[in-house]
């Protein structure tokens, strides 16, 4: 006797309040990002204070700084630090917890997913833009393979339809 099954166009779309594979990976990703992007932003820029010494700091050369509009390394600390950490910590809280922010509801409407959705997009694209930047003031290394590899995976993540069905409105 043979067994039919739905194929996947058929198949019911999952209930926003069920988080597929995706979303779970989409949201370890994202807290990754959060803390070695904060522990690195804080370090970076620290380092780059010379009336605060604290160990563990890192400081690139600052030949590294040529040609670049900064003296030391306390703006792109700063960058890292706050907007691709912090950011992205305060986007895994919003993909988990999935808070109703009224100032981001013209956003939910003219996407249709929840804020955390969009948000995703644009710290993956901001991710592998900061990469790419990286890579072509400074000489190349496995961390900036590593987190465009990142980057990637977050815009991936963010658009597959289990994702984008998890992070619907809810009514």
């Amino acid at each position: 006797m043979a067994t039919h099954l739905p194929s996947p166009r058929s198949a019911p779309a999952l209930p926003s309040s069920t988080r597929p594979t995706a979303g779970s990976v989409l949201v370890a990703a994202m807290l990754f990002q959060g803390v070695t992007a904060t522990a690195g932003g804080t370090m970076l820029a620290a380092g780059s204070l010379p009336a605060i010494s604290v160990p563990g700091t890192i400081t690139p050369p600052d030949a590294f700084l040529d040609g670049l509009p900064f003296d030391t390394w306390l703006i792109p600390g700063l960058v890292l630090g706050i907007g691709l950490g912090v950011s992205a910590l305060v986007i895994s809280w919003g993909l988990v917890r999935r808070p109703a922010w009224q100032w981001l509801s013209p956003l939910e409407r003219r996407t249709g997913q929840h804020w955390s959705w969009a948000a995703s997009i644009v710290l993956g694209a901001g991710l592998l833009l900061w990469i790419m930047v990286q890579v072509t003031l400074i000489p190349l290394s496995w961390l900036q393979l590593a987190y465009g590899g990142l980057g990637a995976s977050i815009l991936v993540l963010a658009t597959r339809p289990s994702v984008r069905t998890w992070l619907a409105p809810r009514d």
